[in-house]
């Protein structure tokens, strides 16, 4: 079953946000001692706007999110879409 969180970005911050999807998802538990890596979508150099870029807020919210998380190793690539690797 396919799960959707909706969420106001004026009344809510990205980190808040992100903080709420990583604990309804058990993200913390899952990258534990894990290795992860970070794969934002960066297709060409058009701003995040035409959904064609990953915003670069959100990304860093991520990563921030991570870095709480006691994970084995994370990185993160400027490639093609927004990935959470979970080995």
């Amino acid at each position: 079953m396919t799960k959707v969180i909706i969420k106001n970005t004026v009344s809510n911050t990205l980190s808040e946000i992100i903080g709420e999807i990583f604990e309804r998802y058990d993200v913390r538990n899952k990258v534990l001692d894990k290795t992860v890596l970070v794969k934002p979508n960066l297709i060409g150099a058009f701003p995040p706007e035409k959904g064609a870029t990953t915003d670069p807020r959100v990304v860093e919210a991520i990563v921030k999110e991570l870095e709480k998380c006691n994970t084995k190793k994370l990185s993160w690539e400027i490639i093609q879409v927004v990935y959470i690797l979970i080995p």
